[in-house]
């Protein structure tokens, strides 16, 4: 069979043999240098990012204090404990960090966090308002206002006490009786309903 291919297509053969490995050749310098371009910038990026921030901590831009405010039932040591001080301040992601100490307690509704520089982070916590305690067989649960559970077993003082099935999604008659703010609702201490039809106290 490579008898009967002629001169010219051998020659034709042997151009494009060589113009696949000299591409194959190439690709592999171009990769290489790439990846070494790549390390060296993220070298020289890291080393001025290193600078930068010893330039930012000397000229006093560091973190040296939190300030946390609204926090009722969110403990305030697991707040702090998210902060990063060894950065300057102008380094951190303020809707990250919220994010993060959003996670900590069911108890945070919302986070603010805002800079007041040179050196202080503000943090402020909107917490769920709890309403009265839910007790659904052995499991008591605090709920707010709209009867959502805020978090199950959590002691709560002078928290009016939900019994009775179906008892979440009928509480129109518990929020009006407690709003009223008479002297009988000052000394009621548990609803109970009953048959999916009335409240007792």
């Amino acid at each position: 069979m490579l008898s009967s291919i002629t001169r010219s297509q051998r020659s034709f053969l042997r151009k494009c043999a060589l113009v696949i490995i000299t591409a194959l050749f190439l690709t592999l310098i171009l990769y290489s240098s790439l990846d070494k371009i790549i390390n060296r910038f993220n070298y020289y990026f890291t080393c001025c990012n290193d600078c930068l921030s010893s330039l930012l901590l000397s000229s006093g831009f560091s973190i040296d204090e939190v300030v946390v405010s609204g926090n009722k039932f969110t403990n305030k040591k697991d707040i702090l404990s998210l902060t990063d001080r060894t950065q300057p301040i102008m380094y951190i992601s303020l809707s990250k960090l919220a994010g993060n100490i959003q996670s900590v307690s069911r108890w945070i509704k919302y986070v603010r966090v805002h800079r007041i520089l040179p050196n202080t982070l503000h943090i402020n916590i909107d917490e769920h308002k709890p309403f009265a305690l839910w007790k659904d067989n052995n499991k008591t649960s605090v709920i707010d206002f709209e009867g959502k559970v805020i978090v199950d077993d959590y002691p709560v003082d002078d928290l009016v006490v939900i019994t009775g099935q179906n008892s979440l999604s009928n509480l129109e008659f518990v929020r009006d009786v407690l709003e009223s703010k008479t002297q009988l609702s000052d000394h009621i201490s548990s609803f109970a309903y009953i048959g999916n039809r009335r409240w007792n106290i």
